[in-house]
């Protein structure tokens, strides 16, 4: 019969084999995976050039200038890779144009990767 005090062993419960040290490891790690993801998600989103882009945008379609599936496509683009270029001035006024709709998607992207050119990382 086994004491009510004595050590339950296996792998995910005892510290004799190192079960439950690899398990905290994985545990950990997974929390910051998710914490980093989440805090960027939401930067992303509540950063001011951000939000005034999508106001623009916003703007457009409440006046029919554009369709929702052209406003879902803008959105997207604007999404894409932001924190990569949101302190290059070129590249925020470029963004901010297309918010306005005075170039098209193609178009847009030709400059924007033009740009990404002329400044490699």
């Amino acid at each position: 019969m086994r004491d009510a005090f004595e050590p339950i062993h296996g792998p995910f419960i005892a510290c004799d084999d190192g079960g439950t040290v690899i398990f905290l490891g994985f545990f950990i790690i997974a929390a910051l995976l998710v914490m980093a993801l989440l805090t960027g998600y939401l930067r992303k989103k509540n950063h001011p050039e951000h939000n005034s882009l999508m106001s623009l945008l916003k703007e457009r379609y409440a006046r029919r200038d554009i369709g929702a599936d052209e406003f879902r496509e803008r959105g997207i683009i604007l999404e894409d890779a932001y924190w990569l270029d949101a302190d290059d001035p070129e590249m925020m006024t470029l963004k901010e144009r297309y918010a306005r709709c005075e170039m098209d998607s193609r178009e847009y992207v030709k400059k924007r990767n033009d740009l990404e050119a002329s400044h490699p990382p």
